[in-house]
């Protein structure tokens, strides 16, 4: 994890354990791979790079311009590359504005956004021969919004999975999954309240990136897996 303040963080993939923290010289903006499975090359403010052990966090000298890296997922995360971010302004939902359109090979396209008028509560619509839509929050509508991060939602072969905000900052986020007819499969509240940045997927696995924190959870039930980071 690289935080807004230089901080890198490395933690176990298999059992979420903290290995090291090292300090960077300026904030990440990207990562490469290093010339072994050894290091990593870290882009900082899009300027300079340097080479990060990935044993023990060692900080080599930075070096001078910047190679091309791939760049930290903020708000726009690639996601998978097998779907597809479409033009959301061609659909027209009636009573919603869409603000992001996905889809899966073989699959519907999907609708993320809020009401069109009123309260800004989050919605998500399917197009391509499964009209459907539905209200993100199957309770509490009127206290929800999409956040000023704007709804992330992620897709798989099978599902969809997108989340909502609370007007009130001490209430949890909300994660909902829907499947591509428009059921509700599951509802749970999110372990933080702290912004969410995105939402990723697998057929197995949903991971949620909430600024220094990484939740995952199951896909076809929304049981926690696991969190890694949880700094705040």
């Amino acid at each position: 994890f690289s935080m807004p303040t230089g901080e890198l963080y490395a933690f176990g993939a298999k059992d979420g354990k903290k290995r090291w923290t090292t300090r960077l010289q300026d904030k990440a903006t990207g990562f490469c791979k290093g010339s072994t499975d050894a290091e990593v090359i870290v882009q900082l403010g899009g300027k300079i790079t340097t080479l990060v052990r990935l044993s023990d966090g060692g900080v080599a000298a930075a070096s001078g311009a910047a190679s091309p890296c791939v760049q930290l997922p903020d708000d726009h995360p690639a996601g998978d590359p097998s779907c597809a971010t479409a033009d959301a302004g061609k659909y027209q939902v009636e009573g919603m504005t869409v603000e992001t359109a996905l889809k899966h090979p073989g699959g519907p396209t999907i609708l993320v956004g809020y009401h069109a008028t009123g309260t800004n509560v989050p919605m998500i619509a399917a197009a391509d021969g499964a009209s459907w839509k539905s209200d993100v929050p199957a309770a509490r509508p009127l206290e929800t919004e999409v956040d000023g991060f704007g709804g992330k939602a992620a897709i798989s072969s099978t599902r969809v999975f997108t989340e909502y905000s609370f007007r009130q900052n001490s209430d949890l986020r909300g994660l909902v999954a829907f499947d591509f007819a428009g059921h509700r499969l599951w509802e749970i509240e999110m372990g933080s309240d702290q912004p969410l940045t995105a939402i990723q997927a697998t057929e197995t696995r949903v991971f949620v990136s909430q600024w220094g924190e990484l939740h995952v959870y199951d896909a076809a039930t929304g049981k926690k897996v696991r969190a890694i980071g949880a700094f705040f």
